[in-house]
């Protein structure tokens, strides 16, 4: 008996469906018999000259060429940008600048620790020819002295190196 049921139940619903897309697909063949078009939509101008403006529009990805690996050679606050994306600049020119406000303080105590391993060097040089030995004091050999050698400290010979420091840039490497 639920068979008998369950059969009749689902006959009756695909019955109704498929009457609803029978009715369905008459309509739309009637619509489609009534509005068919019979004239077509024109639209006429006179001739002119005028100038064609030629441009075109695409998308897509850029690939530069060759890449330039640009590394600073110090490090520090970038100061000013001298270069802008896109601009063309030859080998070794200059792409930003770096604040050199501790590479001056540094050259300035440089400076200072020469100026006085120079006055040390003199004044260790005037005492060893002013100050005779004190007498019964022997120089003994092998023994390392704690003052320098006057010989080390001579004029003219720099004590510490040291250069002058240039605004520090990061630039192109040449060649490129």
């Amino acid at each position: 008996m639920k068979r008998l049921k369950a059969i009749v139940i689902t006959a009756t619903i695909v019955l109704g469906v498929g009457a609803i897309l029978w009715h369905n697909k008459a309509q739309m063949q009637a619509r489609s018999k009534t509005n068919a078009i019979t004239s077509y939509p024109v639209s006429v101008a006179s001739v002119e000259r005028s100038p064609l403006a030629e441009t075109l529009s695409l998308v897509g990805t850029i690939v530069a060429n060759s890449d330039v690996p640009v590394v600073a050679e110090t490090q520090g606050r970038v100061v000013a940008v001298l270069a802008s994306v896109g601009d063309y600049k030859p080998a070794g020119s200059v792409l930003v600048q770096i604040d050199d406000e501790l590479k001056k303080a540094e050259f300035i105590k440089a400076e200072v620790l020469y100026e006085r391993a120079k006055k040390d060097a003199e004044r260790f040089k005037s005492l060893g020819k002013n100050t005779p030995l004190p007498s019964g004091k022997k120089k003994t050999r092998g023994k390392p002295s704690r003052l320098p050698k006057p010989s080390t400290f001579a004029p003219g010979k720099p004590i510490a190196t040291h250069a002058s420091v240039p605004l520090l840039q990061a630039s192109l490497p040449p060649g490129l």
